[in-house]
């Protein structure tokens, strides 16, 4: 193709998989990488080009800096021509700390905090009244302001209502010259000390001037003002008797509530900072949420007293023996403080009859008798990091924190308006509307009312509101309109945590680098796609080059090149099919994604010319001949009181737009009320009336995209419980018996057979400012984990570092005589991971992989036949040819008697399925409603129903 912005020459590429691939990449071009899962698509885009593009940026290190990566490995190519400077975001959910929000991994909550602290209006945290600062300039301007030929006093507050007789306040005013004062609203001359009430409150305020408002008084006023603000200690009182009472206007020279007498600090932008402790809540310590003890996990029978509750608790936990040894004693004060009526009661009697004030003192405390049973500090010697929360886990749960409210902030923080909008109400609300509040406050009328004619707030006010309106924009641009900039960082999705760097990248103003991204269409309906697309066209125009790793059909058809790789995964991928524009790889009969290409060509078209006559929904109870749950009353999060049917043992794919409430009613409320049903633990169901059905239930599995396990050492062999038969395997061997050599010799997580200079992990971290973490090969086992003793062990002429080389299509060929091994690798292969390599580690998987290394681990398992699996996107990381796979496995759950619950927007997948439900129309307000329900023919003729639009024309292409 002709193109005059020049090529990204690649030569001789042999990372991982890839046979010496040669590529010319158009720059400034939106390129897509697509093939089959392991076909080397990310070997390609991530290991090659942005490992290279890292690698090149840290050569401009200094020399000491530089020293460091002596031994970072470099992509193994011959040569890379015309790379521009890289930036790569991932699908990897694990990437957002703890304590970020959308508002902080977009930067939008720098702009913000500053925007607050320099034009907004602070109040008093107590009694909700406007407090401002003001210099001398605003109060003579205010002198003037009372009326020519108007007597004014100017007073200087010693005392503010305090109880006492204060002679020291007498004597200050007599030592510093002053003849009067106002004494409870009495002006007094003060020739001797006069003698107060003592048991009464007192104002007493030096008289520091007696003025005439006319003009050029400037002088004198300035000079007085000075003595009544030293007297005063910046505050002073300007005022006048109208009509027999005294008419007052106090000013502060600090940030100061003159009616609370509270002194606050000045505004800065860490004031309005949740990871501060200057802004954070102290009493959640910015994080919005407080951990304490579960009721319902700790007493889920009430039958019991409270000394079989503690028993069972230290039973069950007996290192915490400290946490739930309540106060007897006080205990006894209960009856009395809390009377049931009707009844007597004691500690001995049951707790279901308790009064409910008295089960929540034993829990939360009550007027500091005793504590209650809520976890303590952390003990002041731990143990591998292991707190009181860590060991309890199962019995704690979140809350809101009551203090804020949620809202992370201070009480001043919280109590700062702008145009009567405070920062955490803001942050409240969803990205569109706060987008739609700053176009509004762009207006001439409120952009007036906001500067208040200063030229230092009008610079403010320009530079900022501007730019935070635009980066609200591109979060709407790439589909997250709906999402709250308050939204917790580990709860976003890995594709909407991508498209919200990818905001964050629009909103910088980079130009002519190269971005590289890891399937940015996750999460997202066919209706967002091309709002996604729109937003990289963004970035394209900036003169960047955009590099999509992408299998969704829409992605790679609006794409200007496609990198066909096949034609399979791990060694039957790596091989260059086909490349090119759309139409060239349609063409090319090797591309076997041409072919799908070409049939998603023929729905395009077809959806445009789409004349069919959709059906109004009428809501249907249940899928014929299927017991179903039955959810009612639904009202968690943006759920509108919903009711809907869930058949039982059919594959049933829960659709609609991001936001519209999928997850909210799947696993925040289904899941965790099943999961307790059962006896599991489970956090507290979100909001519903009631659910029917679960006793048809007796397990249920969740299968999502978060990474494997807690342990950074988490493989795939170790999920699927691989690794303990490896060590068994090599335990038996010649070599071994010889020398002593038990099983766990072979595992690299404890001391004896692995390395000790990377414990096991096969890399060294190495941590730089301002960059994040980087691994490089272990200097001495070179990335085999294991010491040299422990690798002469072999079996079969490999040691157990050979083995975790192996893929798992290589190792089920290996293993072939040995049945504890050969089960779970073939379902591995089943699942279409052949590819991977036993030992690769967890944080390396993509979101799809890790819920395919989950979902294998369950078929491996003996089904029961009444097991509910609920998958989260499960069709993520999949090619075409993938998803037909995964679909056949599902399919093996359900003709088992299970039912297998999957949130989904693959077109393949939910056309395959027994059962829609689709929610929208819209996302986060504008969802939470039940368009369409039915088998996916029905849904596909369903009025309103964007599933069903996007569905009809996915069937008419077939």
């Amino acid at each position: 193709m002709a193109d005059q912005t020049g090529f990204i020459r690649i030569r001789g590429a042999r990372t991982h998989n890839l046979h010496s691939l040669n590529l010319d990449l158009p720059r400034g071009r939106l390129i897509a990488v697509t093939g089959p899962s392991g076909s080397g698509k990310s070997s390609l885009a991530f290991d090659t080009l942005h490992a290279e593009g890292q690698r090149r940026f840290l050569l401009t290190l200094p020399g000491e800096e530089r020293a460091l990566f002596d031994q970072l490995k470099r992509p193994d190519v011959d040569r890379i021509e015309g790379l521009p400077p890289t930036l790569s975001v991932s699908q990897h959910v694990s990437a957002a700390r703890p304590r970020s929000t959308l508002g902080t991994i977009t930067e939008i909550d720098d702009h913000l905090r500053l925007l607050w602290a320099r034009l907004g209006t602070p109040h008093c945290s107590a009694c909700g009244d406007p407090i401002r600062k003001v210099n001398s300039a605003d109060i003579l301007a205010a002198f003037y302001k009372m009326g020519e030929g108007r007597k004014v006093f100017l007073l200087a507050p010693l005392v503010r209502n305090q109880v006492g007789e204060h002679r020291e306040a007498f004597v200050q005013i007599r030592q510093g010259g002053f003849l009067r004062a106002r004494i409870d609203d009495v002006l007094n001359e003060i020739r001797d000390i006069p003698k107060l009430p003592p048991k009464e409150p007192h104002s007493i305020e030096v008289v520091i001037d007696r003025l005439v408002v006319r003009p050029g008084m400037d002088d004198r006023f300035r000079e007085s003002l000075a003595t009544a603000l030293k007297v005063g200690q910046g505050r002073v009182v300007l005022t006048h008797i109208d009509e027999g009472d005294w008419e007052d206007r106090a000013f502060s020279t600090q940030l100061e509530c003159l009616r609370c007498d509270r002194l606050y600090p000045d505004l800065e932008p860490r004031l309005f900072s949740f990871n501060t402790p200057v802004g954070a809540c102290p009493r959640c310590d910015g994080l919005g949420v407080v951990r304490q003890l579960d009721p319902a996990q700790v007493i889920p029978d009430r039958g019991k007293t409270l000394g079989e509750v503690l028993a069972r608790l230290v039973e069950a936990f007996p290192d915490a023996l400290e946490v739930f040894a309540v106060d007897r004693k006080s205990l006894k004060q209960l009856p009395t403080r809390f009377p049931k009526e009707g009844a007597t009661w004691d500690t001995e009697l049951p707790l279901r009859d308790w009064p409910e004030e008295a089960v929540a003192a034993v829990f939360f405390g009550e007027d500091r008798l005793f504590r209650g049973l809520t976890p303590p500090g952390a003990p002041e010697e731990e143990e591998e990091d292991v707190s009181w929360e860590d060991y309890l886990a199962p019995l704690l749960t979140n809350v809101v924190c009551p203090e804020c409210d949620g809202a992370r902030l201070g009480a001043l923080a919280r109590a700062v308006t702008l145009h009567g909008q405070s920062l955490p109400a803001l942050t409240r609300r969803p990205v569109d509307a706060g987008h739609a509040w700053f176009q509004e406050l762009q207006t001439p009328a409120n952009r007036a009312a906001l500067v208040e004619e200063s030229a230092t707030r009008e610079k403010v006010c320009d530079a900022l509101v501007p730019e935070i309106a635009r980066r609200l924009r591109f979060l709407e641009e790439v589909g997250l309109g709906y999402l709250t900039l308050n939204r917790p960082g580990p709860t976003l999705s890995g594709g909407e945590l991508q498209r919200a760097r990818l905001a964050t990248y629009l909103g910088g103003g980079l130009l002519g680098v190269c971005y590289i991204l890891d399937e940015p269409t996750i999460g997202l309906h066919p209706h967002d796609t091309d709002r996604l697309i729109h937003a990289l066209r963004q970035l394209q125009g900036k003169g960047s080059t955009v590099v999509v790793v992408e299998h969704d059909a829409a992605m790679l058809r609006a794409a200007d090149y496609l990198v066909d790789l096949g034609p399979g995964g791990g060694t039957q991928g790596g091989r260059l099919l086909a490349q090119g524009t759309v139409d060239e790889v349609i063409r090319d009969s090797a591309s076997i994604t041409g072919r799908y290409l070409d049939k998603a060509s023929r729905e395009r078209k077809r959806l445009e010319e789409s004349t069919h006559t959709p059906v109004a929904y009428t809501p249907v109870a249940d899928a014929p001949g299927s017991p179903s749950l039955r959810l009612r009353g639904v009202t968690h999060h943006n759920l509108k009181n919903v009711d809907v049917a869930i058949p039982l043992g059919r594959l049933v794919c829960l659709t609609g737009v991001s936001g519209s409430g999928k997850s909210s009613l799947a696993r925040d409320v289904l899941l965790a009320a099943a999961r307790r049903h059962l006896g599991l633990v489970a956090p507290t169901p979100g909001e519903h009336a009631e659910i029917e059905g679960l006793e048809h239930l007796d397990k249920v599995i969740e299968v999502d995209q978060r990474p494997l396990g807690r342990s950074s050492r988490s493989t795939p062999a170790s999920y699927v419980g691989i690794l303990d038969e490896l060590r068994k395997v090599f335990a038996a061997t010649r070599t071994a018996k010889a020398r002593g050599y038990k099983p766990n010799r072979f595992s690299f997580n404890v001391k004896g057979g692995r390395c000790e200079t990377c414990q096991g992990q096969g890399t060294l971290r190495v941590t730089l400012k301002l960059l994040p973490q980087l691994r490089i090969p272990c200097p001495v086992c070179h990335g085999k984990r294991y010491n040299p003793a422990t690798l002469e062990a072999a079996y079969r002429g490999k040691s157990i570092a050979d083995v975790l080389n192996l893929t798992v299509a290589d190792a089920l060929a290996f293993f072939a005589n040995v049945p504890t091994l050969e089960k779970p690798l073939a379902v591995l292969a089943e699942v279409g991971l052949g590819y991977l390599t036993l030992g690769q580690p967890s944080r390396t998987l993509s979101g799809g992989e890790a819920q395919r290394v989950k979902l294998s681990a369950e078929l491996a398992r003996t089904s029961t036949g009444r097991t509910l699996y609920l998958l989260d996107e499960p069709t993520t990381g999949l090619h075409f040819v993938d998803v037909a796979r995964l679909t056949a496995l599902l399919r093996r759950l359900v003709d088992a008697g299970n039912t297998v619950l999957v949130i989904e927007h693959n077109l393949d997948l939910i056309a395959a399925s027994d059962w829609l439900i689709d929610l929208g129309p819209g996302g986060g307000e504008a969802g939470g409603n039940v368009v369409a329900s039915g088998t996916p023919e029905e849904v596909a003729r369903t009025a309103g129903s964007r599933t069903g639009f996007y569905l009809d024309a996915f069937f008419a292409g077939k």
